[in-house]
């Protein structure tokens, strides 16, 4: 069993979208019960998830300052000043440091693409040096650290994986530097290509679910900003359905089969976030 796998099980609940709906839930729901349908639960036959309102979240986020002491009073901060003061010293690298290789995600950990690139390179077991930048949506702009906007500019986007010196500025760029077994070869490194030569002829192979996966984050983001209901719950139900349709298919937990892929690695985060904000957002713990 890999060293690693304690990381995946910390996504074991985004790795199956049926675990998603049904998790703590009773029965998974019927296609059409999960579409557009207002919870009710069943008298003494679940129990509801227990989960602060936001206003209890809010105010326990004003008690506490950044560095983990109580404040006397609720902080004047603004949110993005929180975020963009959420970071470790830029200098401070992960326990596995290796200056060779260097991770630059989110500040707040939030970023599924950066999620996406650290899975990668856990399951990996590759070596690196992790540094923390917020994200242009935190309103943190000017505050990027000096050495990022060297590298990519001050508009730059995150995740950013630098390998060798060579900077990969995308997480789709830094997956395939991840899975050169060129650069990392197994068995030290285990793969992530499912027994393809090269991360090109892995995509080309799993050019389906690649497909799943882009359908099922563009359908989520919608569904998630999305106030009026309808369309937009609709096609990302029918993404979560086809997405899991696709994982059924394969034979195993995994979209690599019994061993995860980059495709695993791809799809997780989006899930992942699925199931953390849609009972809030969108009243519907059947994906949480």
């Amino acid at each position: 069993m890999r060293s690693t796998r304690w990381f995946w099980l910390c996504w074991s609940a985004a790795t199956t979208c049926s675990g998603l709906r049904s998790q703590g839930f009773g029965a998974k729901p019927s296609k059409r019960d999960h579409r557009r349908s207002k919870v009710e639960w069943p008298e003494a036959a679940v129990v509801p998830p227990i989960a602060p309102s936001w206003a209890s979240v809010a105010a326990r986020m004003d008690s506490v300052r950044v560095d983990g002491s109580v404040a006397a009073s609720p902080s004047d901060e603004d949110a993005s000043a929180r975020l963009n003061s959420v970071r470790v010293d830029e200098s401070a690298a992960s326990v596995d440091e290796d200056a060779s290789v260097i991770f630059w995600r989110d500040s707040a950990r939030w970023c599924p693409y950066c999620a996406s690139v650290e899975i990668a390179l856990r399951e990996r077991r590759v070596a690196h040096t992790t540094r923390l930048a917020p994200l242009r949506c935190y309103g943190g702009a000017d505050s990027k650290p000096a050495e990022f906007v060297a590298l990519v500019g001050s508009d730059g986007t995150l995740p950013v994986l630098v390998v060798d010196g060579r900077v990969h500025a995308s997480s789709r760029s830094a997956l395939a530097a991840l899975c050169d077994e060129d650069r990392f070869p197994a068995p030290a490194h285990p793969s992530l290509l499912g027994g393809a030569d090269t991360f090109a002829a892995a995509c080309e192979r799993d050019a389906a679910c690649l497909a799943a996966e882009r359908e099922l984050a563009v359908a989520y983001g919608s569904w998630l900003l999305d106030e009026r209901g309808g369309r937009a719950a609709d096609r990302f139900y029918r993404a979560l359905d086809a997405a899991e349709a696709l994982l059924e298919s394969r034979g195993g937990e995994f979209f690599g089969g019994a061993e995860p892929s980059f495709v695993d690695a791809l799809v997780a985060p989006t899930l992942e976030r699925a199931a953390a904000v849609a009972a809030y957002w969108k009243g519907d713990p059947n994906i949480a």
